[in-house]
């Protein structure tokens, strides 16, 4: 029986999920890996069947985004699967050997911990941190992942944390059952905001591990391939319109859901002088499209906010199909 199952959510992006299942199978004690594809074109879905390492491969026929995407291979983990630990992973990541044994023998020796995350480093410096702890403040606007793009200091205290970007998420089984997974109005962007703030109300504690490491490339998903790291906001064209409509929707949900009334206020002020911000930017850059993003975002978040759509399991409305599964 394997301890520990890795999810991996695949768009359109197979040599990124291949790169990452090459790295797992070289570590220490072989996790099972399952994979969601969301919709992938035809000659993508072929690579990934393919892959040699992978355990399931789960397809849904519409694009799901990144939070009902591992919602659900985490529904089928907990159906078919007896998996102490599932490791939501972004498939532009690598693994250290040593990673998934590291964050298992934490685990196993802190029975109140219910998730961690392991340090990660930019893909494309590796001494760069790109996530090294982080916290939620609503009143500054939300997430704060310590250290993001600092150079690595040779930290290697745990510390518990309010805030673990869906990168890379080591989840208790019963924390996922609990828990229920992601809030299914978020397609991409701020859904761990939200995530991390359920499990920062629940019983369970959230900790920062960081002699365990893995390597991401950062919104691999919205930039073309081989392209090096830059800002969604500077990349302009659809990669920006999506990141802007996505981000204004999301950090405004998860605000309205999780912040006490007074942060919630001031938290509004906050995105407001932040989006001012973008917006010069956009006009300094005659990125026009910009400006119709930020209303777009709005909007959408006033329809999330009515959805009656909850976290929770729950039949699923797209039917998943298994095109692989071994033991």
């Amino acid at each position: 029986m394997h301890k520990t199952a890795v999810l991996l959510v695949n768009y359109n992006s197979a040599s990124h999920t291949a790169d990452c299942v090459e790295s797992l199978a070289k570590g220490e004690g072989r996790p099972l890996v399952v994979v969601v594809d969301n919709a992938s074109l035809p000659e993508d879905l072929e690579k990934l069947k393919e892959l040699e390492g992978v355990n399931a491969l789960i397809r849904s026929e519409e694009n799901l985004g990144f939070g009902r995407g591992n919602n659900l291979g985490l529904q089928w983990l907990l159906q078919n699967t007896e998996c102490q630990y599932i490791f939501v992973l972004n498939n532009d990541t690598t693994v250290e050997p040593q990673t998934i044994s590291i964050l298992e023998s934490f685990m196993d020796a802190n029975a109140d911990v219910g998730a961690t995350s392991p340090r990660i480093m930019f893909a494309e410096d590796p001494d760069l941190y790109w996530y090294g702890g982080g916290s939620l403040n609503w009143s500054r606007g939300g997430a704060r992942s310590w250290k993001f793009l600092e150079p690595y200091d040779q930290n290697t205290t745990v510390s518990e944390v309010g805030f673990m970007t869906g990168c890379a998420m080591f989840l208790r089984r019963d924390l996922v059952a609990s828990v229920k997974g992601f809030d299914p109005r978020f397609f991409m962007y701020c859904e761990d905001w939200e995530f991390s703030s359920r499990i920062a109300r629940s019983q369970w504690k959230m900790c920062y591990v960081p002699t365990a490491v893995i390597y991401h490339e950062g919104h691999a998903s919205v930039r073309g391939s081989g392209e090096n790291y830059q800002s969604p906001l500077a990349q302009g064209g659809d990669a920006s319109q999506f990141y802007v409509r996505n981000v204004v929707a999301g950090s405004l949900l998860a605000l309205h859901l999780s912040a006490p009334l007074l942060q919630r206020f001031a938290g509004t002020l906050y995105f407001l002088l932040r989006w001012l911000r973008w917006s010069v930017g956009f006009a300094w850059r005659r990125q026009w499209s910009g400006f119709g993003a930020l209303g777009q975002g709005i909007s959408l978040f006033m329809r999330m906010r009515r959805s009656d759509k909850r976290p929770g399991w729950r039949r699923q409305s797209v039917v998943p199909e298994i095109l692989r599964e071994s033991k």
